[in-house]
């Protein structure tokens, strides 16, 4: 998120970091389990883009995956070097 501070000699662009709401785990737990073994249906899907990974982990308990981009770019600005972090029903890619 940018927020513009103006005054009469400048404007400053501040970048804030806002963490996405973790999805409940099933009823029977009351945390995810990431599972990152590699085993065949679970565990880090990895791929590459650029100069860094995008990361997914499958919850054993309820099987939402988290995606992270370790260098995730902001849309508006076209700044790099971010992370991301969102969840899905489902693995992309």
């Amino acid at each position: 998120m940018a927020t513009m501070l103006r005054d009469a000699e400048h404007i400053e662009t501040v970048t804030v970091t806002i963490e996405p709401s973790v999805p409940d785990c099933d009823d029977d737990h009351s945390e995810h389990e990431w599972e990152d073994d590699g085993r065949e249906g679970f565990g880090a899907v990895v791929t590459g883009h650029g100069g860094c990974v995008v990361l997914q982990h499958r919850c054993t308990h309820c099987g939402i995956v988290r995606i992270t981009d370790t260098w995730a770019q902001r849309r508006d600005t076209g700044e790099q070097g971010l992370e991301s972090v969102r969840y899905t029903s489902v693995e992309v890619g």
